[in-house]
């Protein structure tokens, strides 16, 4: 009973060496995102930097909107822009879909390629800890602010 684990537990680390690794674990990391909408279309904007020593190539995205119970309501794709980031560097990326009252988090699964190599990484975010703003025409509600009223005139 004991070798049949034994043999398992070994494979399992042995797997590890073989899978690329990063040097340092994750390098995608979100800088800010926010989620806010438009009409009839929910925006998420987000900036993701570079934390490697190393520069990512063509870093995709792809985003889960999920419900309450996290089945999966809708997927988009993305890519970062720019295509290659050096070490520090951040990228800007932008993905509309369809409002839906019922997407309560987000998953993102980031895709890209380092010396050769292709990784993944993959950041969950629950819709309310992400800065969050309904907008509406000339209306903006921010749950943490209440209804802001903004006026937009012409200059001449």
């Amino acid at each position: 009973m004991a070798r049949p684990v034994l043999v398992v537990v070994s494979l399992v680390a042995g797997l590890g060496f073989v899978l690329p690794q990063t040097a340092l674990g994750d390098p995608i990391a979100i800088v800010e995102d926010s989620a806010y909408r438009v009409g009839v279309f929910l925006v998420v904007d987000a900036l993701v930097a570079n934390q490697a020593p190393q520069r990512i190539e063509g870093l995709q995205v792809t985003v889960e909107f999920r419900d309450f119970f996290g089945k999966v309501k809708r997927v988009e794709h993305a890519w970062a822009s720019p295509g290659l980031l050096g070490s520090g560097q951040v990228g800007a990326l932008r993905v509309v879909t369809p409002y839906s009252d019922g997407v309560r988090s987000l998953r993102y699964r980031f895709t890209w390629w380092q010396d050769g190599a292709q990784f993944q990484a993959v950041v969950s975010r629950d819709i309310s800890t992400i800065g969050f703003v309904i907008r509406d025409r000339n209306r903006w509600t921010q749950p943490s602010l209440g209804p802001v009223n903004l006026e937009f005139r012409r200059v001449s």
